[in-house]
């Protein structure tokens, strides 16, 4: 699978190959931004029987599902309480 991959130091982006069987481990990032691959979406509409390894482990789909959900709902508890001060300019 070719990637944008972005060098952190340069801030410039390279092409690059991955293999999915490769990955050992992914996160997902709070903000990260990449344009929708219009092309790429297609062909996996067109074409799911070549996605098939990627897409058919629910096992992934559910990893993946609660690293976004950890992702949302990761913030520090806090309480806020407001109040109106009569006079104070």
């Amino acid at each position: 699978m070719k990637v944008q991959g972005l060098h952190l130091a340069r801030l410039t982006t390279l092409e690059l190959k991955i293999y999915i069987d490769s990955i050992l481990s992914s996160s997902v990032l709070d903000g990260s931004y990449f344009d929708i691959n219009e092309k790429l979406i297609e062909d996996i509409r067109i074409n799911p029987a070549k996605y098939k390894s990627i897409f058919d482990n629910a096992a992934n789909l559910k990893i993946l599902n609660y690293l976004a959900d950890c992702n949302r709902l990761d913030s520090t508890p806090y309480k806020t309480d407001y109040a109106l001060i009569d006079h104070l300019e």
